[in-house]
C-alpha cells in the first residue's frame, strides 16, 4: 500500500479505515513524519475496533515503530505492544 493511501486511511472519519491504516503502517513499517503525526492524533481516540480503543492501537504502533516509547500503565495497551512485537519476530 502506498504512503498516500495510508495517510488517507489514518485521517479518515471512519474508524475501520483508521484501523486499516494502522495495520498498513505495521505491515509496511511506515515511519515518516506525516504518518507519525496522523497516528499521534489518534492517541485520544476512544472508538473501539476489534475489542480495543483506537488509542491503544495508536500508542502501540508508535512504540513498535520506534517513534514514541509507551510509558503508560494500561494493561491492555502493554499486552497489545507485547503481542504485536512477538508477531513481528515470527
Amino acid at each position: 500500500m502506498e504512503r498516500k493511501e495510508v495517510i488517507k486511511l489514518l485521517t479518515s472519519d471512519g474508524a475501520i479505515y483508521r484501523f486499516r491504516g494502522i495495520l498498513a503502517c505495521l505491515d509496511n513499517h511506515i515511519t515518516d513524519a506525516e504518518v507519525i503525526k496522523a497516528i499521534s492524533q489518534m492517541k485520544t481516540d476512544r472508538v473501539i475496533v476489534a475489542g480495543r480503543s483506537m488509542s491503544s492501537y495508536a500508542y502501540a504502533l508508535l512504540d513498535i515503530l520506534g517513534a514514541e516509547k509507551y510509558s503508560g500503565t494500561d494493561p491492555d495497551t502493554l499486552r497489545l505492544i507485547s503481542d504485536l512485537k512477538k508477531q513481528q519476530t515470527c
